[in-house]
């Protein structure tokens, strides 16, 4: 089961795979087994039984679906879909699908849902695939979706003086494990220091003229040259943070729908700010300087960055 989520999976549910594993079954197929048929649960729940076999992954996608049953949920059924997120991990459609194909390599007398086919699967419904129920799991996957589910506790270790760690880098052409260091100093400040992460904090804005981005982009150069020396990393793996920056076309927009001058391109943050633009336009160069630049200069500011690409294919 995954590690990522917020919330624990039932005690339930983890002693049910244990049950089917000492069954004969192995890891991955009760896993599936479980996991699939809770998918189509959740939509039996929902009464949306009637959509195809293959439309689980959307509810559980969480995107925001016009569908008439879906405007009037009450809490149980909120909580249902909130549950089925953390415990189903498909929720993309090929990921969805790829895990029906498995799911149907599961022997039959095992399943709650009979025979469909990859042919007929976006019209295939779920109430017609609906098997001999195994009331075990029919009760197990009723629990899942009613029960308030723990929240995921994780143990943080404090990292040690003169002990070595190391994490990896990606450079573009390589992968390079870079090792760190911490005094014993270093290791003091940062226990003695408050943590103002979950503090309650007022919002400010904040601006930033883009041209100052360049000085943090020869920042990360020297820094990224520096390294290749000591580690010997291929040097064609470097980021070439300043050539990117000299790439970047960026304009704000003002009410009127004309641009700002040249000059006076200044990002300013005030609540939500939208970056827009076309692929290879600079958006995720713009969004990494700004953090570095956050980092050397304003370290004592919490900002989101959200970078994502949205393709449109005709």
């Amino acid at each position: 089961m995954s590690q990522m989520n917020l919330f624990e999976v039932p005690t339930e549910f983890q002693d049910r795979l244990k049950e089917l594993k000492e069954a004969g079954l192995d890891r991955t197929q009760t896993e599936l087994l479980l996991q699939v048929e809770l998918g189509f649960a959740l939509m039996e729940y929902l009464e949306l039984d009637d959509e195809p076999v293959s439309a689980p992954w959307a509810i559980l996608s969480g995107m925001p679906l016009r569908h008439p049953r879906l405007q009037s949920l009450n809490e149980m059924e909120r909580r249902a879909i909130a549950n089925t997120r953390q415990i189903v991990p498909f929720s993309a459609r090929f990921a969805w699908l790829g895990a029906l194909r498995s799911y149907l390599r599961i022997p039959l007398d095992w399943r709650n849902y009979h025979e469909f086919t990859p042919q007929n699967w976006d019209s295939y419904i779920i109430n017609a695939a609906k098997n001999l129920r195994h009331q075990v799991h029919q009760d197990l996957y009723e629990r899942c979706l009613n029960t308030n589910l723990d929240f995921r506790l994780r143990k943080v270790k404090r990292v040690e003086a003169r002990t070595t760690y190391q994490f990896e880098a990606k450079t573009g052409e390589e992968t390079v494990i870079v090792p760190v260091r911490f005094t014993q100093q270093q290791v003091r400040n940062a226990q003695i220091q408050p943590s103002p992460w979950f503090a309650s904090r007022s919002r400010t804005s904040f601006s930033l003229r883009i041209s100052d981005l360049e000085l943090d982009a020869a920042w990360i150069d020297q820094r990224e040259e520096a390294l290749a020396r000591q580690y010997g990393w291929n040097q064609t793996g470097r980021g070439h943070w300043v050539d990117r920056f000299r790439k970047i076309n960026f304009h704000k927009v003002q009410e009127n729908g004309t641009l700002f001058p040249q000059e006076e391109q200044i990002l300013e943050l005030d609540g939500f700010t939208n970056i827009a633009g076309m692929v290879a336009s600079g958006k995720t160069t713009v969004s990494q300087l700004f953090s570095v630049n956050i980092l050397r200069h304003h370290c004592d500011r919490r900002i989101t960055l959200v970078v994502t690409q949205i393709s449109h294919k005709q």
